[in-house]
């Protein structure tokens, strides 16, 4: 016997049995095949109906006939999921269409039911939705017949073979809530179209646990002002610690630790309680969760902007080199007054305004308050050439948001970095959150909030509540560049789309209804 020959035959044997382990540990379950099956019968007699055209759309697109048996399988699928749709002349289905869902196993009795329509017309119940998402949204038909899809990468859905009937549809994704909740549907020998919802993130307390800078502009009859602090608030949104407390009157005295505490519900509504709670605090976060804006009354009476950016990790000046920018500013004080403009950032970090507009009109401007410097750990910005700027870099490096002394006045000045493309056009169908502080004569200075919703160009405006009463705006028609710059006919109206599409800063001059004017006014919206 050949002793060697055998050994090497079992060495050889075990580094291919190892080489197989290795190669099959590594296999991913994404990359594992599975069938869907199902079968489809017809109602009333269970029996099988040969010929059903069967499509398989989302992870994958596939089509495939039921055999004579009425069964159909796709075989070799990944992971993913998917949307199964029957289909035969002179046939409607229940389900009309079905989502399922490979994770790691076949999928089986993915049935339906065909009905003879007697030769009655078949039609489609359609939509979309729009807002924080579009894909992957699960819709659920019900009512005369059922059936589930999945939204397409525009957010269109659509429902065929449907009969006349009474029907439902109900769209779901978790971490998402949708307006309406859902649609009552009537099909009477028509298509229904523009069965649309508009997609808005959901919101959990954990959502203000982190570190927060904070800028404040205060307005009243006299001793207007600004203020700022940076905050850390814990999973249940006690406001643990402060730093960075300043305001214009030079007091540093940050507030006690652990006397206030946020309360933010599944809308991104923020309440503040506790013993050094403010008056009449209302906040919205954005749906990127980065960044908040609000409104409120001081203990002295005076009205009040409050911005609220999360921190960064770290942070460079090189950061904002070679950009341009789009700035708004809200003077109060002595003079009450917005102000907006564009400008640049060279390669050396020189911060350039090149055009600025106030209620009196444009002006092509070289003015620079020199270069711009920003913290590596606490993201604060400051210029060379204006000691009395104190702003904070936002964890995206795409916003700054500061505040300064002039004279006797005070200035809130948020710049948004841009150089993004955007749709132009019509603003998308989208529900914001607005916050507004306005410096002027009576009814001003006061501030407001509402809820503005977007919907085929038009936006409305509810929920309003003000210091001072008032109503509304108005229904509008607001317009976006490819810059991201917001406009509104014949209003004064000036806004920009922040780089992630998550909110929007703005300017206007306040009218009464004899179109006199009677305040100044920065607005903000945060995207629910």
């Amino acid at each position: 016997m050949n002793r060697g020959k055998i050994f090497t035959q079992l060495v050889l044997y075990f580094l291919v049995m190892m080489f197989l382990m290795v190669i099959g540990c590594s296999i991913n379950d994404d990359d594992a095949i599975y069938t869907i099956s199902g079968t489809v019968t017809v109602y009333g007699t269970g029996t099988a109906l040969e010929g059903v055209t069967v499509d398989l759309t989302g992870a994958a697109t596939a089509s495939t006939t039921t055999d004579s048996s009425g069964n159909f399988s796709f075989t070799s699928r990944a992971n993913g999921t998917y949307t199964v749709t029957p289909s035969l002349t002179n046939y409607t289905f229940d389900p009309v269409s079905t989502v399922v869902v490979v994770d790691g196993a076949d999928i089986a009795n993915t049935n339906f039911v065909a009905t003879s329509t007697g030769g009655a017309d078949a039609y489609t119940i359609s939509g979309k939705i729009s807002g924080d998402i579009k894909v992957g949204v699960k819709i659920t038909l019900s009512g005369d017949t059922s059936g589930t899809v999945i939204t397409n990468d525009d957010g269109t859905y659509s429902f065929a073979g449907v009969l006349d009937g009474s029907y439902s549809v109900t769209p779901s994704l978790t971490g998402y809530a949708f307006t309406p909740a859902n649609r009552s549907v009537t099909v009477s020998s028509a298509d229904v179209t523009d069965n649309n919802f508009i997609a808005t993130v959901t919101y959990a307390q954990s959502d203000l646990a982190g570190t927060w800078n904070a800028q404040f502009l205060k307005v009243g009859s006299s001793n207007s002002g600004w203020q700022h602090a940076t905050a850390t608030i814990d999973s249940s949104g006690n406001l643990t610690a402060f730093s960075n407390c300043n305001d214009s009157s030079g007091d540093t005295t940050c507030p006690t630790a652990n006397t206030i505490k946020w309360t933010i519900n599944t809308n991104g509504v923020i309440s503040e309680s506790g013993t050094g709670a403010g008056t009449d605090v209302h906040l919205t976060m954005a749906s990127n969760k980065n960044f908040i804006a609000g409104t409120s009354t001081t203990s002295s009476g005076k009205y009040q902007l409050m911005v609220v950016q999360k921190a960064g990790s770290s942070y460079s000046s090189s950061d904002l080199y070679g950009t341009s920018f789009v700035f708004h500013q809200m003077k109060v004080g002595s003079a009450n007054e917005w102000k907006y403009g564009s400008g640049t950032i060279d390669s050396s970090g020189t911060f350039t305004v090149t055009s600025e507009t106030t209620p009196s009109g444009t002006t092509a401007t070289s003015d620079s308050p020199g270069t711009v410097s920003v913290d590596s750990s606490s993201g604060v910005v400051t210029f060379s050439d204006d000691t009395n700027f104190y702003g904070f870099l936002s964890s995206d490096k795409k916003t700054i948001v500061g505040t300064e002394t002039d004279g006797s006045d005070y200035k809130l000045i948020i710049v948004q970095i841009t150089g993004q493309t955007y749709t132009a056009g019509l603003l998308p169908d989208a529900i914001l959150n607005a916050h507004m502080l306005a410096g002027g004569t009576t009814p001003a200075p006061l501030w407001a909030h509402w809820t503005a919703t977007a919907v085929d160009g038009t936006m409305t405006s509810g929920d309003w509540v003000s210091s001072f009463g008032g109503s509304a705006p108005a229904a509008s028609a607001p317009v976006m560049d490819v810059n991201g710059v917001v406009t509104i006919a014949g209003d004064t109206y000036h806004g920009q789309v922040s780089n992630d599409k998550k909110f929007m800063v703005g300017a206007r001059t306040l009218k009464d209804d004899s179109d006199s004017t009677f305040g100044y006014a920065l607005i903000i919206h945060t995207m629910k």
